[in-house]
C-alpha cells in the first residue's frame, strides 16, 4: 500500500527534512490556489503571509522549519479550526 503524503513530504521539496521558507511560500501558494481555485493571487500581500506563518513555525529562529515545528503548527490550526485553543 502507498503511503498517504503529508503537508510536509509536499512542502519539503529538497527532501532535507526541513521546510525553509521559500519551500514554504510554494506549499502555501499550491494550497491557496487548490482551496480557492485562484492562480492570480501573488504579490506582497501572500508573500507576507507566509513570512508571518513562517516565523511563527519556527520556534527556534534560525531559518528552518523541523518536522517537530511544522507539526506542531499544523496541530494548532486543526485545533484552532476545531473551536478550540492552544491552551485547551
Amino acid at each position: 500500500m502507498k503511503k498517504q503524503k503529508t503537508g510536509l513530504d509536499i512542502a519539503d521539496t529538497n527532501k532535507d527534512q526541513l521546510i525553509d521558507f521559500d519551500e514554504f511560500t510554494a506549499f502555501l501558494m499550491k494550497m491557496y490556489h487548490q482551496q480557492f481555485n485562484n492562480t492570480s493571487h501573488q504579490g506582497p500581500t501572500m508573500e507576507t503571509e507566509a513570512m508571518r506563518h513562517f516565523e511563527f513555525m519556527d520556534s527556534n529562529s534560525d531559518g528552518k522549519v523541523t518536522v517537530a515545528e511544522f507539526d506542531a503548527f499544523l496541530q494548532s490550526n486543526v485545533t484552532e479550526q476545531d473551536g478550540q485553543t492552544k491552551d485547551e
